[in-house]
């Protein structure tokens, strides 16, 4: 694979330059963990002011200074020529197999997913995928139902909890994504994508438990406002149930690397990539570690990602709260969404065209390998 380079040392040059400007990005985001951690004790909010708006502004000359954003294969880790052992050959051959196997998990789900699948218009598509995430997750544990009613029909939130590696006396960890579909869409991108990743991250948090026990709930009626979700959130806020974190996974799949695909809100072009290759974290001021933690461990497994703090439950960004963690955000509890920003980039969104063969399965495993990774490792 040619990168474009004339000679070797023009590759040692970029290459260097790229580990430091790298380095530089993750030293800065671990000052602001720091800061965030230590807040309640001594840290005045103004201090963590200060250093984000430093580490935005910094951001934006990274991008600037980086080598070619857009179009270049992600996932190229640099290696001395030493270490490319038999045994370290022998754990890459079992790394792309599993990497192959969950490509062909993640193509099976959607296969079955992917259809029209309206409660109202498409009651019939939407009842299959309902009953087939509850035999997914029933693999792995009880599949509780938590019913609401919408104009007198009886709609129903699929939830499946998993123990802890310890102890289960720390909050929950709840990992969401809504499984219906506007009406004369098939929904591949939205949401089978995340419906999808839900499943595998079903099998391999229970395989290989979290530091922190797991609910995965499958939403209804995300299409219709967010209902499902808003009714779970109201729920756990009046049991006083405390959360640990909520994420929402939300159109996983679509991914262009054409400079300029990518679109934003007012106000954020200038410190964001203009190529639609990345996944992006969206989550209030509480998630701030977790939103870098779980970015650095995407981009670990080559996946670019970035990531973007709301306040005031994201009302002053409005295209920040157009999934299912936006009830959670005004129950006062903890939440991100991870997506690749839909509208922002996917023309497919709420089309007939949202098919699978839009997607690309194999950004869509590296970002479900990553999560599992990053949410596992949790602290």
């Amino acid at each position: 694979m040619s990168l474009g380079f004339s000679k070797a040392s023009d590759f040692d040059s970029v290459a260097s330059e790229y580990r430091w400007m790298n380095q530089l990005r993750i030293k800065v985001g671990q000052i602001i963990t720091n800061l965030w951690v230590r807040r309640r004790h001594r840290c005045p909010a103004g201090a963590i002011a200060v250093v984000l708006l430093m580490f935005l502004l910094g951001y934006s000359w990274l991008d600037l200074q980086s080598p070619a954003q857009c179009g270049r294969e992600e996932g190229i880790h640099l290696q001395p020529l030493d270490s490319l052992a038999v045994t370290q050959v022998n754990v890459q051959s079992t790394q792309e197999k599993r990497e192959v196997e969950l490509k062909e998990q993640l193509r099976t789900h959607l296969g079955e997913i992917v259809r029209e699948r309206d409660p109202y218009l498409n009651t019939g598509g939407h009842f299959y995928v309902q009953q087939y995430i509850r035999q997914q997750l029933g693999q792995w544990g009880n599949v509780d139902t938590h019913e609401f009613t919408v104009r007198g029909k009886v709609h129903q939130n699929l939830v499946l909890n998993l123990p802890a590696a310890r102890s289960n006396k720390r909050p929950l960890l709840l990992i969401g994504a809504h499984y219906d579909a506007v009406p004369g869409s098939p929904g591949a991108d939205d949401n089978a994508t995340g419906v999808a990743v839900l499943l595998e991250l079903a099998r391999s948090l229970f395989q290989e438990p979290a530091n922190y026990p797991v609910r995965l709930v499958a939403f209804d009626m995300e299409e219709y406002g967010l209902l499902g979700s808003t009714e779970y959130a109201a729920a756990l806020r009046q049991q006083q149930q405390p959360l640990r974190l909520m994420i929402s996974l939300e159109m996983l799949g679509y991914r262009d690397q054409r400079v300029g695909s990518q679109r934003y809100p007012a106000g954020l072009k200038r410190f964001y990539p203009n190529c639609g290759n990345f996944m992006a974290l969206i989550g209030n001021w509480q998630t701030l570690p977790d939103l870098f933690r779980l970015s650095d461990r995407l981009r670990k497994v080559g996946v670019p990602s970035e990531w973007l703090p709301a306040g005031q439950r994201g009302t002053l960004i409005p295209a920040t709260r157009l999934s299912d963690h936006a009830p959670f955000w005004d129950q006062g509890y903890r939440a991100m969404m991870v997506t690749d920003t839909a509208f922002l980039r996917n023309p497919h969104y709420h089309q007939q065209s949202d098919r699978i063969d839009t997607l690309d399965l194999d950004f869509l495993t590296a970002v479900c390998r990553g999560l599992a990774v990053g949410i596992r490792h949790l602290a």
